[in-house]
């Protein structure tokens, strides 16, 4: 017996696009190697054109086909420590904890985000059968802390996932950079609000990173953050910056403080650095199914975000920094 499966590619899923579709389909499907998609699929359609298994796929597309002797896909339910900041019928917001997957994916079946919200909301309304991610309108990198909106239903994605694609959304991190040599010689620029423009792709050289490439290469996405920093320490070591998404590529804000020369402390893989990654979504303003502005979700700081820098945060925004 055959199912009809749907997927929509992700602008912000970390993979070398453009890809083959059964290349993609195997990384969405665990247990499904390619060549089992080519002899089980049949009726593929991408964007609602029939289509072979080596046609390319990018962001944006629409994937629909049957499949024979489906793997079990049925996302498991776990009980997990969740910080619900906001919840109405429409949308769940929450504090994400460090070190927790927002999605399964190849190799974290469990214990992600979903896996914990499914416990707690019992079911996602209207998702396709297969989908691993119901209800994700954005994503945070694993290491990085704070707010987070799932949708609860297929309408509700829609509404608030259109948001984000037309960047009517509002959302300010927090970030604290090691500051490197050169990027000591550029520091007090930047206590002015700076934007930062530029194309990001995937780093031929390391496949798991992202970098800056040239306007002139053809490749990567335009990638746009608004960078203020807030203070440092006495030495000048670390800085405070407040970044401010105009999009939302992945690992953009990664990729641009180091690339100025202030890595995230704790960045392992752009910063070389061990300990908490201490990069923290602080607030995101957006409106909900059947409002008509939008409003803000702030998350707590981590516990163990330094308190020379807490305080500067508390100063800042009760208005006296």
């Amino acid at each position: 017996m055959s199912k009809k499966l749907t997927f929509r590619v992700d602008s912000d899923e970390m993979l070398p696009f453009p890809m083959r579709v059964d290349q993609y389909i195997s990384l969405r499907i665990e247990g499904l190697t390619r060549s089992q998609f080519r002899s089980r699929s049949s009726d593929l359609k991408i964007n609602n054109k029939k289509s072979k298994a080596a046609t390319m796929v990018v962001p944006g597309d629409i994937i629909d086909f049957f499949l024979e002797n489906l793997p079990s896909l049925e996302l498991q339910a776990e009980e997990l420590p969740l910080e619900i900041l906001f919840e109405n019928s429409d949308a769940l917001v929450l504090n994400k904890a460090r070190g927790m997957v927002v999605h399964p994916g190849p190799g974290n079946r469990s214990a992600t985000l979903v896996n914990g919200v499914l416990f707690y909301v019992q079911k996602f309304e209207g998702f396709d059968e297969g989908d691993i991610r119901p209800g994700i309108v954005h994503r945070l990198d694993k290491d990085t802390t704070g707010v987070l909106i799932l949708a609860k239903n297929i309408q509700a994605h829609s509404f608030l996932a259109n948001q984000f694609k037309a960047r009517q959304t509002q959302k300010m991190y927090y970030a604290l950079g090691k500051v490197t040599p050169r990027g000591r010689q550029t520091l007090q620029y930047y206590s002015l609000p700076r934007e930062i423009r530029n194309v990001l792709g995937r780093d031929p050289k390391n496949r798991q990173k992202f970098t800056v490439l040239p306007q002139s290469s053809g490749r990567g996405k335009e990638a746009v953050s608004i960078i203020r920093l807030l203070g440092h320490n006495d030495g000048a070591t670390l800085g405070l910056f407040e970044i401010k998404l105009v999009t939302g590529r992945t690992h953009q804000i990664r990729v641009h403080l180091a690339s100025l020369g202030y890595p995230i402390s704790g960045d392992a893989l752009y910063g070389r650095d061990s300990g908490p990654l201490l990069l923290h979504a602080r607030s995101l303003s957006i409106t909900l199914p059947g409002e008509d502005y939008p409003r803000t979700f702030i998350a707590p700081l981590p516990s163990d975000f330094p308190e020379e820098f807490a305080r500067k945060i508390e100063s800042k925004e009760s208005g006296h920094g």
